[in-house]
């Protein structure tokens, strides 16, 4: 009888840890534009994204500026509504330079909901790694929300399904610090425009 009462108990911890989760995280997914299939998110053809990267920290004081914040939040919901309404292919990352996972969770949580995130290992994640000391695309500092112009690449003449693979990636527009962020708000339009004439 115990042992079916930890059962129920342990079952009700996980329903209810699910729809906690689910609230938190609600919505946050990639919407697939051609050429994928949606069913399984894998690219069937040669594809080009907009892509936003947004870096800052928990123990960033520029990057917790309610400024900052609501106006990181603004520029990335207005490039999403921007490239729907387009039909531009669009994904957001966050990126916190935390040692603690929590923390720089947290902190994401309050900039936006992101397809992707990337937090722990303070400089050294493998995001920082590939942006910053790898490619040399932008520079270490935070808070920054940049725009890249990615290309996917498929290889169609295999036996295995391809899901694409990176073949290209260029910075098109940096917003630096807290000024380049609350200011950043009226590059929008002009960001899309680069996008599309690169």
């Amino acid at each position: 009888m115990k042992e079916r009462s930890k059962k129920r108990l342990a079952n009700s911890f996980i329903f209810v840890a699910a729809i906690f989760v689910g609230v938190i995280l609600n919505e946050v997914y990639i919407d697939f534009k051609e050429p994928f299939d949606k069913s399984y998110g894998y690219a069937i053809a040669d594809s080009t994204y907009l892509v936003s990267v947004y870096l800052g920290c928990s123990t960033c004081v520029y990057s917790n500026t309610e400024e900052v914040i609501s106006s990181s939040k603004t520029i990335i919901d207005k490039v999403k509504s921007i490239t729907d309404s387009l039909g531009i292919s669009y994904l957001s990352i966050g990126v916190s330079r935390d040692k603690n996972l929590n923390e720089g969770i947290n902190h994401l949580l309050k900039v936006n909901k992101f397809n992707e995130i990337s937090t722990g290992n303070d400089w050294h994640s493998v995001l920082l790694n590939h942006y910053i000391w790898d490619k040399g695309l932008v520079s270490s500092a935070t808070p920054q929300l940049f725009f890249i112009k990615r290309r996917y690449s498929v290889d169609t003449t295999g036996s295995r399904r391809s899901i694409g693979k990176i073949s290209d990636e260029e910075v098109i527009s940096v917003l630096y610090g807290s000024e380049g962020i609350e200011n950043g708000i009226n590059s929008v339009d002009r960001i899309i425009e680069k996008f599309q004439s690169y």
